[in-house]
């Protein structure tokens, strides 16, 4: 009879320990994930600021070179047929690059009454050649104010030869009756830009080509071209990157605990603390090596990393290989979830969401019979 009181006891005794012990651990994961804004702010501020070096690098490039180009064409001819190659080049300093190009723009048009058309591109200083023919004979270059300003005449077909150099995307301006537009390139991942889609366009890993046919333009201006920045910079994939750290961060801690609770380890707040500086470090090596190796390799190899460094912590404090291993497995199932909601950029929300339900529901799952086991 006496032994009863002291089974309860030490049944009460358990039960307050066990509470410490997760609130313990509510409160390390909530600190943690407060704390741990402030390396993700300063990986946020660096990763900016290396994108503004990457783009001063750019515009000394631009400087020397060429800068992006509009070629516009004024005073409303009847007929505009423009065709327009580009010789795209990739130009390094250190781990920066951008993409310069040389561009020569056939210029066709005629007018059914005499004006003046204008031909202008907006950096003038970047034109190595111009020639001007009316109905097959070269005529003098009138230029005046950066611009070419012709006198057409009726019914006189007037072709411009431009050879000119520029950087990262070519647009053109022009008002009248434009029949045809076409720009070529070799260059495997081009955007097309403007306020007009293209009627036709191809893009293979050998150039690409868009074509603009048809359009009516009075009193108003058609504005289209491509744009040949590198897509694979890292700087805009590792901030959004960072931006869904604090989602990934809780997604890290559920799964630890989870493991615990699974493995029935007793996961000190201490392991919680040390274990959370993987995912944030995760993010700095991701900076660094998505700048020598591009955003893929580099979030394989800074994810590699990670999953191995957290494995491995995980086996000395679990004890068990099997217990480390599923974690690892889990680690790397969530970085592949992770890179996939990068892609999805216009469903990033809904999937994240989806997640967090699918995380909650296990959570719940997991610890919805504590009390009774404990009692």
């Amino acid at each position: 009879m006496e032994s009863e009181p002291n089974v309860n006891i030490n049944s009460i005794t358990e039960k307050m320990a066990t509470n410490r012990k997760l609130l313990a651990k509510i409160a390390t994961i909530i600190g943690s994930l407060i704390v741990l804004q402030l390396p993700l702010l300063l990986i946020q501020e660096y990763t900016q600021e290396r994108e503004k070096r990457n783009n001063t690098v750019q515009q000394e490039f631009e400087e020397k070179w060429g800068k992006a180009q509009t070629l516009n064409i004024f005073g409303t001819p009847d007929v505009i047929d423009i065709s327009t190659e580009l010789f795209p080049e990739v130009r390094y300093r250190g781990i920066y690059q951008t993409v310069l190009y040389t561009a020569q723009a056939n210029i066709k048009f005629k007018c059914e009454s005499p004006r003046e058309v204008t031909i202008r591109l907006d950096d003038h200083s970047a034109v190595k050649k111009i020639s001007i023919k009316a109905d097959g004979k070269e005529i003098p270059i009138p230029a005046s104010d950066n611009s070419v300003k012709i006198n057409c005449k009726k019914d006189i077909a007037y072709d411009v030869t431009l050879i000119f150099r520029g950087s990262n995307y070519l647009n053109f301006n022009c008002s009248g009756v434009v029949k045809h537009i076409r720009i070529t390139g070799k260059w495997d991942s081009p955007s097309f830009t403007g306020e007009v889609l293209a009627d036709e366009r191809e893009v293979s890993a050998e150039g690409f080509s868009a074509v603009w046919n048809e359009k009516n333009i009075y009193g108003s201006v058609l504005q289209c071209g491509v744009c040949l920045k590198i897509l694979t910079g890292p700087y805009q994939k590792v901030l959004r990157c960072v931006n869904y750290a604090t989602f990934f961060l809780f997604v890290f801690f559920f799964t630890l605990v989870a493991g615990g609770i699974i493995s029935k380890t007793d996961i000190h707040p201490l392991q919680l603390v040390i274990s959370s500086a993987a995912p944030v470090l995760f993010y700095l090596t991701l900076l660094a090596t998505s700048e020598h190796i591009g955003f893929l390799a580099g979030y394989i190899l800074s994810s590699t990393i990670t999953v191995l460094l957290v494995s491995m912590y995980a086996r000395l404090f679990t004890g068990k290989n099997k217990a480390a291993a599923i974690l690892g497995l889990v680690f790397v199932a969530s970085y592949v979830i992770n890179y996939i909601i990068l892609q999805m950029e216009h469903f990033a929300l809904l999937s994240g969401t989806a997640i967090m339900t699918v995380a909650l529901a296990v959570s719940m799952c997991l610890t919805g019979k504590i009390n009774r086991k404990t009692s």
